[in-house]
């Protein structure tokens, strides 16, 4: 009897560039621990085990909503993180204050 290990999976971020947040790194979170970083316009892959994880972005005290990802032995899945909003100043600064949990986005 042979036995190998789990065959592990991966999730890819891509972030488009943005005037919000421009200099800003956005921790991605995978199970509640930190795993990276993501930059304006730049992308991540994070390598892990198959099943199920929960998925989020933090910049002090903003964060996306947390999202359920499934993911079968040797997928990848790609997935989008934005500001979330507009782009008027007011409006990232109301989010920053009254909307914080929903401050970011992640789509797939």
């Amino acid at each position: 009897m042979t036995c190998s290990a789990p065959a592990g999976a991966a999730v890819h971020l891509r972030r488009p560039k943005a005037y919000v947040d421009t200099g800003a790194g956005y921790r991605v979170l995978i199970d509640g621990t930190r795993r990276g970083v993501i930059r304006n316009d730049g992308e991540l892959t994070l390598e892990m085990a198959s099943g199920l994880h929960e998925l989020q972005l933090r910049y002090f005290w903003c964060r996306s909503p947390v999202i359920a990802i499934d993911l079968a032995p040797g997928a990848r899945e790609e997935l989008v993180c934005r500001p979330a909003g507009s782009n008027n100043p007011f409006a990232v600064f109301y989010r920053m204050i009254f909307v914080r949990k929903h401050y970011m986005a992640l789509s797939r």
